[in-house]
């Protein structure tokens, strides 16, 4: 087990933080009074191909990090990224296995201890398939889920792939030059080479009866709504789903189409999935649909600006909205922090919002009557009744905001 030991910096919190005089108390005895890992997630899911990943540490006190095992991960050198939080950089090796491996990080500040899951997916998680079937000259589409840049080199003449090569994930497209006039299947091969991984798929063509959906997967918010499936297909074929929450709408034409769909609200607290199966006698393609958890923040209703789950502050108590406003086709909103004399104000937030949308508001702090910061970020509506509006800066950032 190799271990490192590294000495956090201790000065002012970041930008948005010493905007206001929170009172930390820098040294504390056995106890960091701030302490956290990655945002306080227990989770980093990194791809299969060999690659550099940082997490944050911020604490007020000296801490030391170390990894379970250390086989395939080791960590490497770290910088500061603000006065109260380091980078602390670690590399994994690539895993040419099918199979994910997870190792720990562990890091000590005083006598509290965080620790977070590092875990390495398989090579099966770069392409969502284990064989790349071509019907006719339709294009097929994969998402190659690649962080870093790879290539792409193919066995035959019959079919193109577009991009051959490329920095970071994309969408790759399958197309075969022409019609399979044979009796028989034909196959070929592509070959994916990345940060010190060699994979590869086959590539198949046939001239039976069959359907074809573009996309095998679909990813919807909470709220539902409408959806649909591109599929080809030379055959009149079944549709049907295994859940209620699902519904066919509509009518279809012929041979290439969108099969329209709705989803119901998901109001649990956790992720649900279903499936479409497209079906024709023997012939069968099913599309997995997974729908995200509505998110605990909608449950709160006093304003304020909120960390983590929207339970957490992540300045102090007592926070509360003070001011409304309408300004041009826009409004104005304003948290204040009565103990610090501070003010966070929100500039730009729509009239008329929708849940799922995102957009840039201007936000903000006052202190004691100054202006100590003003950014743009970009937030997206979580929710909003005729009372209240629900907004999410980033993983770990809510504001909710009371209409009247």
């Amino acid at each position: 087990m190799r271990r490192l030991f590294y000495l956090a910096s201790l000065a002012a919190a970041g930008a948005l933080l010493t905007s206001c005089d929170w009172g930390i108390q820098i040294y504390q005895p056995t106890n960091p009074s701030i302490f956290k890992v990655n945002q306080d997630t227990d989770r980093l899911e990194v791809g299969p191909e060999s690659q550099e990943q940082q997490v944050s540490i911020a604490s007020d006190m000296f801490w030391y990090a170390s990894l379970k095992d250390g086989d395939w991960c080791t960590l490497g050198d770290y910088s500061y990224f603000n006065e109260f939080t380091s980078i602390l950089t670690f590399r994994v090796q690539a895993n040419t296995s099918t199979e994910s491996r997870t190792d720990s990080l562990i890091v000590l500040s005083g006598n509290e201890v965080r620790k977070i899951a590092i875990v390495q997916n398989g090579i099966g998680s770069l392409i969502n398939t284990s064989e790349i079937n071509l019907h006719g000259t339709i294009p097929i589409q994969y998402k190659l889920n690649a962080k870093g840049s790879w290539t792409i080199t193919q066995d035959g003449d019959w079919f193109s792939v577009s991009p051959d090569s490329y920095s970071g994930g994309t969408i790759v497209t399958f197309t075969a030059l022409s019609d399979n006039l044979d009796t028989r299947g034909r196959q070929g091969s592509v070959t994916f080479k990345l940060s010190g991984l060699n994979f590869t798929l086959p590539v198949k063509q046939d001239i039976t009866e069959t359907i074809i959906v573009q996309n095998s997967t679909v990813d919807l918010e909470s709220p539902g709504g409408n959806f649909s499936v591109k599929t080809y297909t030379n055959v009149d074929y079944h549709v049907s789903t295994d859940v209620d929450w699902i519904h066919k709408l509509g009518t279809r034409a012929l041979l290439e189409f969108d099969e329209p769909f709705s989803a119901d609200a998901n109001t649990g607290t956790a992720q649900r999935i279903g499936h479409i199966t497209f079906t024709y006698g023997d012939i069968s393609e099913t599309v997995t649909v997974t729908q995200a958890a509505q998110d605990p923040v909608l449950s709160v209703t006093t304003p304020g600006f909120y960390g983590l789950n929207g339970k957490n502050y992540v300045y102090t108590k007592g926070i509360c909205q003070t001011g409304r406003l309408t300004k041009g086709g826009s409004r104005v909103f304003r948290i204040i922090f009565p103990a610090d004399v501070c003010v966070v104000q929100l500039d730009g937030v729509p009239l008329t919002l929708t849940s799922g949308a995102t957009f840039e508001p201007t936000v903000s702090v006052h202190s004691k009557g100054i202006m100590t910061y003003c950014q743009s970020m970009s937030v997206k509506v979580m929710g909003e009744d005729e009372k209240f509006i629900w907004l999410k800066n980033s993983d770990n950032t809510y504001f909710i905001l009371k209409k009247q």
